[in-house]
């Protein structure tokens, strides 16, 4: 029961801590698939591959202005998402396939999109003109083994391609609370750096900031712990904290005030 548990909750302690946030765009977790409740575990798990689920529900989260900026800002979400088990649809992982039957392992292809940012975000990007909002392409594989996890994810969009890479360990406390903490990293080519972290000579000129070229490699890397709490076979609240440290060359960018990032939020939903 302890192992059926941990394979449905997989998803919810993956939700990203904010969907469609600015460049702080929280995309450490990978596999963005809502949970199951408690009820029903036996006919769930039986009818997984043919029924349609859905989860319903809103978010607060407390999360950068912009990746590398000196502070927070509150920002509120809808969580909002449908399965069949092999095809999903959401504000938290975009539109997508599980080729997978097995439900220890999954592996797909997603649509999802690339976050953008105003430079009315912070005073600090005064000058350095908006960044637009676009379609991602990506491809994912997750695996679970009995407490451990493991997530990745490529995808690319006109403002670049970036690598995610994530793992960690569940601990189930308690019939009702999941708790899932773990590392991970992303990595970015060079076009995906100077979209965020560059800055040419007609934004140095406009925002007084020095021209700075980007390069790709490591972008960050994080600690991440999530909570799931189930409050009957239905309702559920899902919170999560984020320790993140810009990496490398990023930390050299002009744009960047503070390396070190936190992001917080509390969501609570409806299965059914």
């Amino acid at each position: 029961m302890k192992f059926i548990f941990c394979m449905l909750t997989m998803g919810l302690l993956s939700t990203p801590v904010v969907y469609a946030q600015t460049s702080a765009d929280v995309s450490d977790d990978l596999d963005t698939q809502t949970s199951l409740g408690l009820a029903n575990l036996d006919q769930i798990v039986s009818d997984r591959a043919r029924s349609w689920r859905f989860t319903a529900g809103a978010g607060i989260a407390s999360v950068p202005r912009y990746e590398g900026a000196a502070g927070n800002r509150v920002r509120v979400f809808p969580l909002l998402d449908a399965s069949n088990g092999h095809f999903f649809i959401g504000t938290g992982r975009g539109i997508g396939y599980n080729f997978s039957d097995d439900r220890s392992f999954q592996y797909g292809l997603r649509l999802h999109r690339a976050h953008g940012r105003k430079q009315d975000d912070d005073p600090h990007l005064n000058g350095t003109g908006d960044i637009g909002k676009a379609a991602e392409a990506g491809i994912y594989a997750n695996a679970h083994f009995s407490n451990l996890y493991f997530a990745s994810g490529l995808s690319n969009s006109s403002h670049g391609a970036h690598l995610q890479l994530g793992g960690g360990y569940t601990i189930l406390l308690a019939a009702t609370d999941l708790v899932r903490f773990g590392p991970s990293l992303n990595w970015a080519n060079k076009k995906y750096m100077q979209t965020y972290f560059g800055i040419d000579a007609t934004q140095s000129a406009a925002s007084l900031l020095p021209v700075y070229t980007a390069g790709s490699g490591i972008k960050d890397y994080a600690i991440n712990v999530r909570w799931l709490h189930f409050y009957s076979g239905t309702w559920f609240s899902n919170a999560g904290y984020s320790f993140k440290r810009l990496a490398g060359g990023v930390r050299q960018s002009p744009l960047v005030q503070d390396s070190t990032l936190h992001s917080a939020s509390l969501a609570f939903g409806y299965r059914f």
